[in-house]
């Protein structure tokens, strides 16, 4: 599981809560805010922190940041940064919240006065489903039809796998782009989306509700590269399942025998935020006899406590694999430990392995408890088990904090070794005391051990109200020897990718800067310099030297062969035996691919009767035979419709198939289906194979039922230049009703004309939309000027034929278009329309009726009678007219221009205002009993509106209030009322009733409005 990692800011939170549209941030809500601690070691300095991501230097939006007191830090617009001074102890501690209503991905950095950086990712967003965007939803492995994960039963924690389709996401989003995945308001991965379109990220079940009726809810904000900066992120479509079985977050396993890891801590026992200012919390395997070269660990971090965020209480697992416990020292991120409340606990154990994958048992537990007041002492290990031969030395280093949690300068510490045992530092000393620096650090000690047979010694650290207590080990006294530790293996031989080792000397004599030489007889295997390590000229010879702790740097090399190999490394030192040691090269493998395609035989115009047939194939690149399974969707009436059991496995429900592709083509056999969905419907196909990514693909059924064909001049008259077109419009109904949205439709245009699309004489397309019309547009390159027809087919009935004129082209004819503002101002709501006229001129004459002028707008501006841009001339004067509205409600301001016969305008910039508007009220004088008063509404594109009435007369009324066609709602009230929220346009149907009814009473005045909201 990948986590964000923080470069010295550390955070309380990784995802907070953002305000909706209609209320403020409130610093003082701790859901809206994320808390970050930086120690600069610049008391009372002037630092920066800027949103990496800001789009420009004007406006801090879309964060707001605040000081511990919520103040807001001031803003420089210039530079685009905060500003605020660090205390005394150097600290710089500051809020952070969103207060623009975007969802948001990003990361902060805080520079110091002498240039230090400090930086941290944010997540900001709210799982609304009403605002997720059209996006693939992730993809759970192993969810059943019926929307349940079972929990696998194990000994240790179990997984479960998350992917997004790749293949679904629109175009803009790349693999780069910035994904953060939300389970149950629980950030479990912020990072690249490469991660979750290639394998997938695995998630601890341990985070999921498992009992009964429990809901449990995951998506993923994402957001997309814009230039060098990111637009504010979207959500995904929302997924809720529930999952059964018992869900685990620490090994259940007997007869632990390995010693336990230790976390590197201030205080034993206690994780404070100062122990992960370097990023994590630091933690160490120790050395033991059941630890051999070429050993791997899977290192469990298990948390059970409460969450700041939401006071409820959470169990948490994370498991790092094939971890080197011979290596440095690994760090958990400190943004898996954050979050938690004081008293939580976090369990540290590892599953050893040795190189071919064998377990050598589990460890023993170490347990600490989430933040501890200070001061403290943080005891560090720089070196460990030297051998016991009065010379060899081990080494330590003490940090103070002081009671702030900063660390403190010219602090005395007191080192003191055990009575006990044979340790002394030099000049045979049991007790020594050294003053901390600006940082808060000692220099190390140095101590040693004369006890031939080697043992372990107590280390005690003391100052002003803090101790910590270490064990040291001094090993047996053993002769110097030389040796080869893996550290990378069985990489693929394709030049690249690296394998490594390190060389170790130890022993009773000196083990420090003394050269090692690595070479390989392998005429394909070269060594890489690296920090540490230089390289012969002909990169076969590599030379590094060893530290105080006996090891050289790691050393790197790689294989060309693109063959399984195995080759040996030979290390070599002045006056020690050599060492060698195998490793292994695979050979380059490619990367298996799953392509899903309509087959040669497929019915484009099938239609839900139960015998049209859809027919698709997929193809396996490399080509090899292996089973692929075609899958449809479970809750529509589509089927499969083979009968060959010797090439196809059908399922009983007929719902999946599976078939073997070929070994030399790498192409399955063709698979059919029908639908008996007579409405017709839209089903999507899924092929999927062992080793390669699912690929899916869209198939229509079209209604069963007459289909009819009307076909319409959109344009007529133009010029026969070889650009300008003319243009048809086709209103297409089934049984007098629009067909499905994407229903195939085939146009046919004769003469020297040609389909705009593919510059062809037939154009394949689809209805683009919910009414049944589809306009298309079509050129001629005959300059003298021709009529043509046109034709379209759909669901296998064809039009009567429509001709279309074009006039003949003079190639010496001049255009000009001049754009002009006829409305400007409108609200952006989705519906009110700017305006623009464009005026042109051909040969210095007014252009004539018809002449086609081409809009384009930027921003969120759709032109406002058709998809299309395209208006003609229908003035005298050569004028035409093109209204445009906007869909971005908080208004913004776009350019329009024209073009017309090769000629563009010059640009025209227009404004929208925003629409959060309410629209004027609809007064109702004196209704009758029983009236039913219809009001239409229209929401355009926002939502949702509320509808509210007010009396101001007469005897007690009775409102009604019902929302048709969308469902209904009961308002029953006197006087004043609201309505839920509506979130579709449709009719309003007002019912009144009287309480009484007499000749006189004097009746009601009802004024009844509609205002849109953008939360």
């Amino acid at each position: 599981m990948t986590y964000p990692h923080t470069n010295g800011m550390v955070t309380d939170k990784s995802y907070a809560y953002v305000p909706s549209y209609t209320s403020t941030l409130d610093p003082t809500r701790q859901q809206q805010i994320v808390t970050c601690y930086v120690n600069t070691n610049r008391p009372n300095a002037n630092v920066t922190i800027k949103n990496d991501s800001a789009r420009s230097t004007g406006t801090p939006k879309p964060l707001a940041l605040f000081d511990k007191n919520h103040t807001p830090l001031p803003f420089d617009t210039n530079s685009g940064t905060f500003s605020m001074t660090t205390e005394s102890s150097g600290r710089a501690v500051f809020l952070v919240g969103s207060n623009s209503g975007d969802f948001y991905i990003t990361q902060l950095t805080l520079t110091a006065d002498d240039g230090s950086e400090f930086s941290a990712p944010f997540v900001f967003g709210d799982l609304d489903p009403n605002l997720a965007g059209n996006l693939p939803a992730l993809t759970i492995a192993g969810l059943s039809q019926n929307n349940n994960l079972q929990v696998p039963t194990s000994d240790v924690p179990q997984l479960f796998n998350v992917t997004i389709a790749s293949t679904n996401l629109p175009a803009a989003f790349i693999p780069s782009s910035r994904i953060a995945v939300i389970l149950n308001n629980i950030l479990v991965y912020c990072g690249n989306l490469s991660a979750l379109t290639a394998d997938g990220i695995n998630i601890a079940c341990s985070l999921l509700k498992t009992t009964a009726g429990a809901t449990n809810t995951i998506g993923y904000f994402i957001a997309k590269p814009d230039g060098q900066f990111w637009s504010a992120a979207l959500l995904s479509p929302l997924k809720n399942f529930t999952a059964s079985g018992t869900a685990i977050y620490i090994p259940s396993v007997n007869n632990r025998t390995l010693v336990a890891p230790q976390p590197v801590l201030i205080s034993s026992g206690s994780v404070t935020p100062a122990d992960m200012a370097n990023n994590g919390l630091k933690l160490a395997i120790p050395a033991s006899p059941a630890i051999s070269a070429g050993d791997l660990a899977d290192v469990y971090v298990s948390i059970n406590g409460t969450d700041d965020q939401t006071s409820q209480p959470l169990k948490d697992v994370s498991v790092f694999s094939k971890i080197n416990p011979l290596s440095d020292i690994f760090i958990v991120p400190q943004t898996r430990l954050s979050g938690y409340q004081t008293n939580s606990f976090f369990m540290f154990e590892y599953q050893l392995f040795d190189s071919i994958g064998q377990s050598k048992g589990w460890s023993n537990s170490a347990i600490a408890q989430s933040y501890k007041q200070f001061p403290a002492i943080l005891l560090e290990t720089i070196k460990n088990n030297a051998n016991a031969d009065g010379v060899e030395q081990n080494r330590a280093s003490a940090a103070y904090y002081a009671d702030n949690g900063i660390p403190a300068a010219n602090v005395p510490i007191t080192f003191t070794l055990g009575a006990t045992g044979n340790a002394v530092f030099d000049g045979n000393q049991k007790s020594k005391t050294l003053i901390t620096d600006n940082f808060g650090k000692t220099s190390p000690v140095l101590f040693t051990d004369s006890h031939s047979g080697g043992e372990t010694v107590e280390l005690t650290t003391s100052a002003t109200a803090a101790q910590t207590i270490k064990n040291f080990t001094f090993t047996q006294a053993t002769a110097t020897q030389l040796g080869i530790i893996p550290i990378k293996n069985n990489m693929p031989a394709d030049g690249t990718s690296t394998c490594s080792a390190k060389a170790s000397i130890s022993g009773s004599g000196n083990v420090s800067n003394i050269s090692v030489n690595f070479t390989t007889s392998s005429n394909s295997t070269f060594f890489i310099a690296s920090n540490g390590v230089t390289v012969s000229a002909d990169s076969k010879t590599a030379t590094a030297q060893t530290g105080i702790d006996g090891l050289t740097a790691e050393v790197f090399f790689t294989d060309n062969s693109n063959t399984t190999i195995d080759i040996t490394i030979t290390a070599s030192a002045n006056g020690l035996t050599n060492a060698t040691q195998p490793f292994h090269f695979t050979q380059t493998a490619t990367p298996l691919t799953l392509t899903l395609a309509v087959a040669s035989d497929d019915n484009s115009a099938a239609t839900g009767n139960g015998q049209d047939k859809h027919s698709a194939i997929a193809v396996l690149s490399p080509a090899k035979a292996q089973a692929v399974t075609f899958t449809l969707p479970s809750n529509q009436q589509a089927t499969f419709s083979e009968t060959d059991t010797s090439i196809y496995t059908l399922s009983p429900d007929k719902k999946t198939v599976s078939v073997i592709s070929d070994v030399q083509s790498g192409q399955t056999p063709i698979v059919h289906f029908t639908d008996a969905n007579t409405a017709g419907e839209f089903v999507v196909l899924t092929a999927s194979t062992s080793g390669a990514q699912d690929n899916q693909h869209n198939f229509g059924f079209g209604p069963v039922g007459q289909t009819a064909i009307v076909l319409d001049k959109y344009l007529d008259n133009s010029v026969a230049n070889g650009h300008a077109i003319n243009a048809v419009e086709a209103h297409i109904t089934v049984n007098g009703y629009p067909p499905l949205f994407r229903t195939p439709i085939t146009y046919h245009v004769t003469g020297s004309a040609y389909w705009q699309t593919n510059n062809q004489h037939t154009l394949n397309d689809t209805i683009h939309n919910n009414d049944g019309y589809s306009i298309n547009g079509f050129y001629d390159t005959n300059t003298a000027g021709e009529t043509v027809s046109v034709t379209a087919t759909c669901n296998g009935v064809t039009s009567d034929p429509l001709e279309f004129t074009f006039a003949p082209y003079n190639q010496h004819t001049q255009t000009t278009v001049t754009l002009s503002k006829a409305m400007d101002e409108q609200p952006a709501d989705g519906r009110s329309l700017n305006r623009a006229d464009a005026t042109v001129n051909i040969n210095g004459a007014s252009a004539p009726n018809g002449t086609q002028v081409t809009f384009f707008a930027s921003g969120h501006a759709r032109f406002a009678f058709s998809d299309a841009s395209i208006y003609t001339t229908s003035t005298s004067g050569g004028s035409a007219a093109a209204p445009f509205y906007d869909t971005n409600p908080n208004g913004e301001t776009v350019t329009i221009t024209a073009k017309s016969g090769g000629s563009t305008s010059n640009p025209l910039t227009f404004t929208f205002e925003p629409s959060i508007v309410p629209l004027a009220p609809i007064v109702i004088l004196n209704p009758y009993e029983g009236e039913d008063i219809i009001i239409p509404i229209n929401i355009g594109q926002h939502g949702p509106v509320y509808a509210s009435g007010t009396a101001t007369a007469g005897q007690v009324l009775n409102f009604l209030l019902n929302w048709q066609p969308f469902g209904s709602s009961t308002v029953n009230s006197a006087g004043n009322w609201t309505s839920p929220p509506i979130h579709d346009s449709g009719n309003l149907t007002l019912s009144v009733s009287y309480a009484s009814e007499g000749q006189n009473a004097p009746r009601w005045t009802v004024h009844f409005s509609v205002e849109y909201s953008d939360t």
